[in-house]
């Protein structure tokens, strides 16, 4: 299907219009505020694998990423961890096509099922504690010049 420019414009105003960044923004206020029992275990789980790692590494929860609201996102790592519980049921292509467009910008999806977050909370944390740990060893074998401050006598 070709559409000219002109016809995409239109599409993509009417898109904008009828889901604009702003309403976004205010439903993932919302959803921060209405979490499911899955993502408030699975913050738990988070903030304990952060705690062991160095201090720059913030975590958003329900946070904008174009059109889409990822459940956690790691600005640091461009990396989105998703709990998919009930409300995924049904919707594996919407799914596989948020993870299509994060990819293209960038962005890794970590999906986890809610069940997993329940019965094995420890595998849970290993597996994110593993590839922020593996983020972070990437970033030191890069080679970035270390700031040095100087001392004064």
């Amino acid at each position: 299907m070709n559409l000219s420019l002109a016809e995409l414009g239109e599409i993509w105003g009417k898109h904008k219009r009828k889901y604009g960044f702003r309403r976004i923004e205010r439903y993932a206020a919302i959803m921060r505020h209405n979490t499911t029992s899955g993502e408030n275990l699975l913050w738990e789980i988070i903030k304990d694998a952060k705690s062991q790692l160095p201090k720059f590494i913030m975590v958003n929860r329900q946070k904008r990423l174009g059109y889409h609201i990822a459940d956690f996102f790691i600005p640091e790592f461009q990396l989105a961890i998703e709990v998919d519980g009930t409300s995924h049921i049904g919707r594996e292509y919407a799914d596989n096509r948020r993870d299509q467009w994060l990819s293209a910008h960038g962005i890794t999806t970590i999906r986890i099922p809610d069940w997993q977050v329940f019965q094995t909370p420890d595998k849970v944390h290993e597996r994110i504690f593993g590839i922020l740990s593996k983020e972070i060893e990437k970033r030191k074998k890069r080679d970035v010049p270390e700031c040095h401050f100087l001392n004064k006598p």
